[in-house]
């Protein structure tokens, strides 16, 4: 090797090994720079910043949501009561009998399908919708008819006269046109459904309720089908008039379903009351276990009672205090309001300054369906006091009044646990009760005979008469009744339709009163509706008729093989999309949906 050759070899070797040595020297240069700064004297702080850094230098991976094979197998399919419909091959249709379909000779042919002079179902273009909005081609459709209600898949449900039905199909938004047939209304258990009542199971005549289209005039709804079943067979069932009670027969039913002011048929329901058995509710757990009973919110004044502003030493709802307290409605079977966690005082319910409204200690309203308010406490009704239970359990405060419970299982063992207090958790609150069972409800061995435990009727009528004004109207819908006005945000619906030891026909499915609390939580976002998933199930092929009872579930396998699951057990009105179903799990089931002018919220597979 030349000498010029080796010391540019040299030279390269002292290079490299100056910048090795750098480098080597940066971390502990910086190590030492680091020293000088102020470092956070809480290991929490310092463990919060090496997370910061590390979420800086590495990249996070979302997983994109994938559609179900049941999304996939549904896509351009029109929802209906009966189930997916094809607009392009009509199989859902084919199924129906001859009766319950639009005659041919009223159908109008269009180049996009068969319509009719009424109520039709209109596809919209995917491509149009995405590029306008339902709202764009709403607005040009509604030139040729009116828009009823929105269905997936990009469907819309309109009445359009007969003439505007061509120009209507050769919009280049709309894909196709179906008639919207009798049989698309009639619910599938009508006739089917099971009923405890065995009087009215085995009357031909069936008990329905008949649902009206929004744009339909009730009074002449109510003339056409009294006609078709006699006058004595129809009336108004809805404080709204959307609603119809109506007694039919078989034959009957085919011409209330073509009645084209008739949106949905179905059978009434029977109710029964839920959540017959429920633990002992704390803040912290168990009473032994939680600091003899440590209630920590309402420690810090949070009790759902506001703030007593004006220091009267009362928090009313009558205006005296800035900060009121809360509403809780309760659909139930009556309430105790001479106990002690409901009543004005320990010796009165109420007296002449506190009567039962804004300046009553904790009840804001009694609004009397079946009953005025009496509860099933009485010995010969039966000591069920299922209404007074729930309402107190949400806002009972006897407390307030000096009262607290004593417990002694055997002295001779343990001490006896001294004034525990019966608060309830919210227990500033106050409660609005809608009695909807009369007293010959209360005993079980009339649950059979009269069809149920409560008689709740339509469940936006319980919701709309929650909100009406406090103060009792004098006229309009609200009349006679005093509600919680704006102030009112929760109600808990504690029934349901009846767990059957024999089927499980009623339950997981989608009806009126689902949608209808559906329909009003859309309306009024600022609400909430609680209902329990129900007392028990079972499984249709045990011969056995050994109940499941939901309190034993322990996430294996023995209670429910995922390779034969049980059939869904909750029952309507808690298959509502929208509200809250307490003790409620995942569901491999999606109930049916009925939309409320508005796309249905997409519905992710669930398990109750």
């Amino acid at each position: 090797m030349s000498r010029g050759a080796y010391l540019k070899s040299m030279r390269g070797v002292l290079v490299a090994g100056a910048v090795a040595c750098l480098l080597l020297l940066v971390p502990f240069a910086v190590n030492l720079a680091d020293r000088g700064r102020s470092q956070p004297a809480d290991p929490r702080e310092r463990i919060a910043q090496t997370m910061a850094r590390h979420a800086q230098m590495f990249p996070h991976f979302v997983a994109a949501p994938r559609p179900s094979a049941a999304e996939v197998s549904r896509k351009g399919l029109i929802e209906t009561p009966l189930g997916y419909l094809n607009p392009k091959t009509g199989d859902l249709l084919q199924r129906l009998p001859a009766s319950l379909k639009v005659p041919e000779g009223a159908q109008v042919r269009t180049r996009k399908g068969s319509g009719v002079d009424g109520v039709n179902i209109v596809q919209l273009e995917s491509e149009a919708l995405q590029a306008r909005g339902y709202d764009g081609v709403e607005r040009t459709l509604q030139r040729y008819g009116k828009v009823l209600e929105v269905v997936a898949d990009r469907g819309l449900v309109m009445r359009v006269k007969k003439a505007d039905l061509e120009t209507l199909a050769a919009l280049p938004e709309v894909e196709s046109v179906t008639a919207y047939h009798p049989g698309l209304k009639v619910a599938p258990n009508v006739g089917v459904m099971p009923l405890m009542q065995a009087k009215r199971a085995a009357n031909p005549r069936l008990e329905l309720e008949v649902e009206l289209w929004q744009d339909a005039d009730a009074t002449e709804a109510l003339r056409q089908i009294g006609e078709a079943v006699g006058k004595e067979n129809a009336s108004l069932s809805s404080a709204g008039g959307s609603l119809l009670q109506v007694k039919a027969v078989k034959g009957e039913l085919v011409k209330i379903a073509a009645n084209p002011y008739v949106r949905h048929v179905g059978e009434r329901p029977e109710w029964v009351l839920q959540n017959a058995e429920t633990p002992t509710i704390l803040t912290l757990g168990n009473y032994e276990e939680s600091f003899n009973g440590a209630r920590p919110l309402q420690d810090l004044g949070i009790d759902g009672g506001g703030i007593d502003t004006n220091g009267d030493g009362q928090r009313l709802k009558d205006g005296s205090d800035a900060v009121p307290p809360q509403i809780v409605a309760v659909t139930d079977n009556g309430i105790s309001i001479d106990a002690v966690h409901f009543s004005q005082s320990a010796t009165a319910v109420t007296d002449p300054l506190h009567l039962i409204g804004s300046s009553h200690r904790k009840v804001q309203a009694i609004q009397a369906g079946e009953d005025t308010g009496n509860s099933c406490d009485a010995v010969l009704s039966g000591s069920n006091t299922h209404g007074n239970i729930v309402a107190g359990i949400i806002a009972g405060n006897p407390g307030q009044l000096g009262f607290t419970f004593n417990k002694a299982i055997d002295p001779a063992e343990e001490p006896a646990i001294k004034n525990i207090s019966l608060d309830a958790l919210a227990r500033g609150a106050r409660i609005i009760m809608q009695d909807m069972a009369a007293p010959g409800r209360c005993t079980v061995n009339e649950l059979v005979e009269l069809g149920g435990s409560l008689a709740p009727g339509q469940m936006l009528d319980r919701l709309n008469q929650a909100i009406c004004p406090k103060t009792v109207a004098t006229s309009g819908p609200c009349t006679g009744i005093g509600g919680g006005g704006t102030e009112v945000h929760l109600q808990v619906m504690p029934f349901g339709t009846p767990n059957f030891d024999n089927t499980l026909s009623p339950q997981g499915t989608y009806p009126l009163s689902s949608a209808q609390i559906d329909q009003f939580l859309v309306n009024n976002r600022d609400y909430m509706v609680f209902s329990p998933v129900g007392n028990k199930g079972v499984d249709p092929s045990d011969l056995s008729g050994r109940p499941i009872w939901p309190t034993i579930f322990d996430g294996t396998g023995a209670d429910d093989d995922p390779n034969f699951p049980f059939p869904p057990q909750v029952t309507a009105p808690a298959t509502a999309k929208n509200s809250v179903t307490v003790g409620g799990t995942l569901s491999d089931v999606c109930p049916t949906a009925r939309a409320v002018r508005r796309p249905p919220p997409r519905c992710a597979p669930r398990r109750w």
